[in-house]
């Protein structure tokens, strides 16, 4: 039987004209890109890890190809798929999709989509949120994000009164969910840095962002 050098936890993925060999975790924030299997060159689809990192991300054949040692029909022979994945030809016209990331923290997240989802869960929890934001409002009298200083009221008016996002300070892995948020672990923060936040693995401190990106002034 042949031995793969091959993992089925990485694809080939058509970026910058080329054939590139990328993770099928970072392969899967890019849904239009152009993936095949890395030895036999076949279509694929690419899996998500299981719940809690049950499994890892991984590419399977689709249709399924007894030739290739990495899919689960191997029959010891190995040999290249009757439907191998070409090179896309594209117009100059067409945007490259293939360089945009998609909102998917979750599939990002170090930690596990369970764990994920409690950091969500607490960050949305209306009670605490109301009271961080009312304790700022009467502090400062805005409600300002803490990394870049962005007032949804200044840019938009009476519509944006009373708006700005709850980020959970403390890190996924010290939370056992049993013990209640308290105020100074919320950040108020802009949907931009939100979204930043929780896209940079592990995740960033509010302070690091900030420093990083504003010379630690907001």
């Amino acid at each position: 039987m042949a031995i793969s050098t091959y993992s089925n936890s990485y694809c080939e993925a058509w970026i910058g004209n080329k054939w590139t060999i990328v993770p099928v975790q970072s392969a899967r924030l890019r849904p239009a890109l152009v993936v095949r299997c890395q030895e036999c060159k076949g279509p694929i689809l690419l899996m998500a890890a299981g719940r809690n990192n049950s499994t890892r991300s991984h590419a399977e054949h689709h249709p399924g190809h007894a030739g290739c040692t990495l899919g689960v029909q191997f029959d010891g022979r190995q040999r290249p798929s009757p439907q191998p994945v070409m090179a896309p030809t594209k117009s100059n016209d067409v945007p490259p999709e293939d360089e945009i990331v998609i909102e998917d923290d979750e599939s990002a997240y170090p930690e596990g989509k369970a764990r994920y989802e409690q950091h969500r869960r607490l960050e949305r929890d209306a009670k605490i949120t109301r009271r961080a934001k009312a304790l700022r409002l009467e502090t400062s009298g805005r409600l300002e994000c803490e990394v870049c200083g962005f007032d949804f009221s200044v840019v938009y008016g009476k519509a944006g009164h009373g708006f700005i996002e709850a980020h959970h300070r403390k890190p996924v892995s010290t939370l056992d969910g049993v013990k209640k948020t308290k105020i100074e672990d919320i950040a108020l923060v802009c949907s931009n840095c939100h979204r930043m936040l929780h896209h940079v693995a592990p995740l960033q401190e509010i302070e690091q962002l900030r420093e990083t990106h504003f010379g630690g002034k907001t």
